[in-house]
């Protein structure tokens, strides 16, 4: 694995997708990457020697995350392997999962030092919504090739997952809901995240059945193959460990 099988697999390309399934190093690669995009979300809002752990959260969220959607992916496949088996697959597909944190780095640009504070936060949100888009479109493509399913099918797995954790998100964070219902006065960067906020809860409700629906009709109809985990990575570029 180089540098341009990371490329590669950053637009979803099969045989970099392949590759780095069956790397054995994959996962500490991508854990150097999910460590700098923490770094690179927090280094200009905490006082990263005083309070280091702000870095940390972004490994502790894709732990449980990645495991999450790991195990609602087997269970779309029909996955009845031993215990062990499951947790090999699971450390190949965390270094994919892994492997996307390169696009987080945007958050290192500090947009509030160059604009206002309205403008920034709309520039944040933007870059926001366009890594989020990214990296789960890059997981879908993943998803599609791993477990051998068709594009529609994967989407309904990965976007039910990806649904049901921004809800989460948010339901956890009610605040700017409450002021719009309760009618408090917000500062226009207050305002703008408020307003996304609700738009993303709507949205999200709105299209959760959806997802819900189109994956059990993927179970129902057996639409995802539980994958080779030692086969993968084997044929593309003959040695699976580079």
């Amino acid at each position: 694995m180089d540098v341009r099988t990371i490329c590669w697999f950053l637009i979803g390309r099969r045989e970099a997708i392949e590759r780095i399934a069956g790397c054995p190093r994959a996962a500490l690669v991508g854990l150097l990457f999910v460590l700098s995009a923490g770094l690179a979300r927090e280094y200009d809002g905490e006082d990263l020697l005083a309070e280091p752990y702000h870095a940390l959260l972004p490994l502790v969220a894709s732990l449980g995350t990645s495991l999450v959607l790991y195990a609602l992916l087997s269970v779309a496949a029909r996955c009845r392997l031993r215990p062990g088996q499951w947790w090999i697959g699971y450390g190949r597909f965390l270094g994919l999962y892994w492997m996307t944190a390169p696009l987080a780095w945007v958050y290192a640009i500090p947009v509030e030092r160059a604009l206002p504070p309205l403008e920034a936060t709309v520039v944040n949100l933007y870059l926001l919504g366009g890594v989020s888009l990214w990296r789960v479109a890059l997981v879908i493509r993943v998803a599609s090739v791993l477990f051998s399913a068709r594009l529609w099918a994967a989407v309904m797995v990965v976007m039910l997952f990806a649904d049901s954790i921004a809800l989460l998100a948010i339901s956890l964070v009610p605040q700017p809901i409450m002021t719009i219902m309760g009618g408090v006065r917000l500062s226009p960067s207050e305002a703008v995240i408020a307003n996304t906020s609700c738009a993303i809860l709507m949205w999200g409700a709105l299209l959760l059945p959806i997802w819900l629906i189109g994956t059990l009709v993927v179970l129902f109809f057996r639409r995802m193959t539980w994958p080779d985990w030692q086969g993968i990575g084997v044929a593309v570029g003959g040695d699976a460990s580079t």
